[in-house]
């Protein structure tokens, strides 16, 4: 005699043979390391971490030692995890990942450093700061899109903008777009328009 419980019990088994292939599929899937046609970034895979460069000529890497438990991407070169920072995949030496910020596109910091590119640029994050485009500063210098061009910081003043030419000084020189200019006089000085200007003796 046919049990009223058949039709269950066959229904349950198909069930299951059925979702086999799926959870197989769907493991497979969340192991394999991102392809040729995916996003550069960070991509967590069960119990490895890798990062894809991009552009479809290169390949992904797994990022040894990374904690797929704890990490976080922060956008698509900067990641952390509960005890590193990495840029591109690679680990910062002695950054600080509980303290770990983006400034902008560009520069990050941690309680320790400030970093340009995953590269250490400045001992000074406290006062580190973004005074106009690209013109930054911490308490030793006055930078000029990542270049150091005044150890005068705290006499800082900005000009403007005229057209493609952005004016700035200390106590010392005058800049325009982070060149000095010979012989100007910051005490006098006065841009009159876009690449003209003048002082008390030129």
């Amino acid at each position: 005699m046919k049990s009223k419980w058949t039709p269950l019990i066959i229904g349950i088994l198909f069930m299951f043979f059925c979702c086999i292939p799926l959870v197989i599929g769907a493991f497979f899937f969340q192991t394999r390391p991102p392809g040729a046609l995916s996003d550069s970034g960070y991509y967590v895979r069960l119990t490895k971490v890798y990062y894809y460069p991009g552009f479809g000529i290169s390949q992904a890497f797994v990022i040894q030692g990374a904690d797929p438990f704890s990490f976080e991407t922060i956008d698509s070169t900067y990641a952390k995890d509960k005890a590193h920072v990495y840029y591109d995949g690679v680990q910062i030496p002695d950054a600080d990942p509980a303290t770990f910020e983006l400034l902008d596109s560009t520069y990050a910091r941690d309680s320790r450093h400030v970093y340009l590119n995953g590269q250490i640029f400045s001992n000074d994050p406290a006062n580190f700061e973004n005074v106009s485009e690209n013109i930054y500063r911490d308490s030793q210098y006055i930078y000029w899109s990542g270049e150091p061009i005044s150890e005068d910081p705290q006499n800082l003043v900005v000009l403007g903008n005229f057209g493609f030419y952005t004016y700035l000084k200390d106590s010392q020189t005058v800049f325009v777009n982070g060149n000095s200019i010979h012989g100007a006089n910051p005490n006098t000085f006065q841009v009159i328009s876009e690449g003209y200007s003048r002082d008390s003796e030129h």
